[in-house]
C-alpha cells in the first residue's frame, strides 16, 4: 500500500524560521521504538514499565473492503494466534494472512503501520495521543524522504499529536550513557549501523551502514542447520532458527581456538533442542552464528569488512588527525539492539577493536558499553532522557510540519 499523501501542497517546502516555539512541551512523553521484528513502547515517567509486541498484523482474507472501509487487523501476539488458529479451520472465511509492515527499515503498508501504532498507544493506556509529545525510534536516515513525511503525517493528521520527534534508535540507546562523544552502534533485526556523536552533535550524514543484521543471522542459522543434515519444516524453520540464535548462540573469544577445543572436547559443546518428537543436537552452529558480525563472508556477503573494522574506519573518518577525538570516540562505543545481546559479544568487540587499532598503528583506550543486555536500550534510554530533558529534544510541531515538512529532522 503506498504512503498517504500530504493534505497540503506537493510543492517542495522552503525552510523558514520555525513558527512555533517548543519550550512549552511538557511530559510525560510517549516513546515508541518501531522495529521491523518487535515494537517497544513506554511512558517516559515509567521507564521500566515498557511493553513489547511483534511488529506484525493479521487480517481476514475475505474481509470486505472498499475505499470508505478500514481493514480490521489483529496486532502482535493476537495476530500470530489468529493465523495459527486459522490454519486449523477448514472454512474459507477463517483464512487469515500475516504481514510485517516494516521491512529492512522501510514502511511497506501504511494502514498496517497505523494499526501497530494504535496498539502501542493502547498498551500504555493512552486514549488521546494528542495530549502527549511522542518520540518515534526509526532509522529515518535510511528511508526515502517521502516515507518520513508520511510518518509525520500519520502522527499529526491521524493521531493529532502536537509535538513529534523521530530519532535513530542508535541515538536513543546512546542517551543511556549521559556522554556527549562516542559511537552509537545499533544492530536490530533488519538494520545495523554506526552513528558518530561528537560534543553532543549527532553526525547523521556520516552514519555508516553494516550489511549484517538479525534477519541475516537467522537465515544463516537455517543454512547451517541444513548443512548439518537437519531438514526443517519450512513453515517452522524461522521460529526454530530464531530460537537457536537468541537462546543457544554465543560469541567465542577466538574462532580458531574454539574449533580446536571442539575437536578435543566435542561433548562439551553439545546442545540439544527438542522439536515435538524430534531433537536437534548442535555444537559449532551455536558459536558460528555471531561470527558473521566479524566475518560477513561466512554468510556469503563478500567484499565487506567486519563490524569492528567498520567502527574504526568511521572513527578515523570523523576524527581526521585529531587523536583526542579519535580516542574519545573509541573509548565510548555503545551497543544497542537485540542483535547485540549475544553472550560475550561485549568482550569480543573490545578485543577485535583493540586489534584493529593496533594493526593501524593507532592509539586509543578502547571501551565498549552495553547499557542493557536486552533489546530495550533504545526505548528506555529515550524515556530517561525525555523525562529529564524534554525541552532539549528537537521537537517537530504540527505547524512546522505544515509549513516546512520534515526538513529539520536528521540535520
Amino acid at each position: 500500500m503506498p504512503p498517504p499523501k500530504r493534505t497540503t501542497s506537493s510543492t517542495p517546502p522552503t525552510v523558514t524560521k520555525a513558527p512555533v516555539a517548543t519550550s512549552d512541551v511538557t511530559g510525560p512523553a510517549i516513546i515508541i521504538d518501531l522495529g521491523a521484528f518487535e515494537t517497544k513502547v513506554v511512558m517516559s515517567d515509567k521507564e521500566e514499565d515498557y511493553h513489547t509486541f511483534p511488529t506484525v498484523v493479521a487480517f481476514n482474507n475475505n474481509q470486505k473492503k472498499d475505499k470508505n472501509t478500514k481493514t480490521i487487523f489483529e496486532v502482535g501476539e493476537n495476530a500470530q494466534k489468529r493465523v495459527r488458529k486459522g490454519k486449523k479451520q477448514t472454512k474459507d472465511e477463517d483464512i487469515w494472512s500475516l504481514r510485517y509492515p516494516i521491512q529492512r527499515g522501510l514502511i511497506m503498508d501504511w494502514e498496517q503501520l497505523e494499526a501497530i501504532i494504535s496498539h502501542a498507544f493502547s498498551l500504555v493506556n493512552v486514549k488521546d495521543p494528542s495530549m502527549y509529545p511522542v518520540v518515534i525510534g526509526l532509522a529515518g536516515i535510511f528511508m526515502p524522504n517521502d516515507q518520513i513525511e508520511s510518518v509525520a503525517e500519520l502522527m499529526f493528521e491521524i493521531f493529532k499529536v502536537k509535538h513529534l520527534s523521530i530519532e535513530l534508535p542508535s541515538v536513543l540507546t546512546f542517551r543511556n550513557t549521559q556522554s556527549n562523544t562516542g559511537l552509537a552502534v545499533e544492530s536490530g533485526s533488519s538494520l545495523t549501523y554506526v552513528t558518530p556523536i561528537v560534543d553532543g552533535k549527532i553526525h547523521y550524514q556520516l552514519t555508516r551502514k553494516f550489511p549484517v543484521a538479525g534477519l541475516d543471522l537467522t537465515k544463516f542459522v537455517v543454512s547451517q542447520l541444513s548443512r548439518s543434515g537437519y531438514a526443517l519444516d519450512p513453515t517452522d524453520e524461522y521460529r526454530i532458527a530464531q530460537h537457536v540464535k537468541t537462546e543457544m548462540a554465543y560469541v567465542c573469544a577466538n574462532l580458531k581456538a574454539e574449533f580446536e577445543l571442539l575437536q578435543k572436547q566435542p561433548e562439551e559443546f553439545l546442545q540439544d533442542l527438542e522439536i515435538g518428537n524430534d531433537k536437534l543436537t548442535l555444537d559449532k552452529e551455536c558459536f558460528l552464528v555471531p561470527e558473521v558480525l566479524f566475518e560477513p563472508s561466512l554468510a556469503g556477503i563478500v567484499g565487506e569488512v567486519g563490524l569492528p573494522d567498520l567502527i574504526v574506519d568511521l572513527a578515523q573518518q570523523v576524527a581526521g588527525k585529531d587523536l583526542k577525538v579519535l580516542n574519545n570516540l573509541l573509548s565510548n562505543v555503545v551497543l544497542g539492539g537485540g542483535n547485540t545481546c549475544f553472550n560475550s559479544l561485549q568482550q569480543r568487540m573490545v578485543a577485535e577493536l583493540n586489534d584493529c587499532v593496533k594493526r593501524r598503528g593507532l592509539k586509543a583506550n578502547v571501551k565498549v558499553i552495553l547499557p542493557r543486555n536486552d533489546p530495550y536500550s533504545a526505548v528506555v534510554g529515550a524515556a530517561m532522557y525525555a523525562e529529564k530533558n524534554i525541552s532539549e529534544i528537537s521537537w517537530l510541531t504540527r505547524a512546522e510540519y505544515k509549513q516546512n515538512g520534515v526538513a529539520k529532522l536528521f540535520k
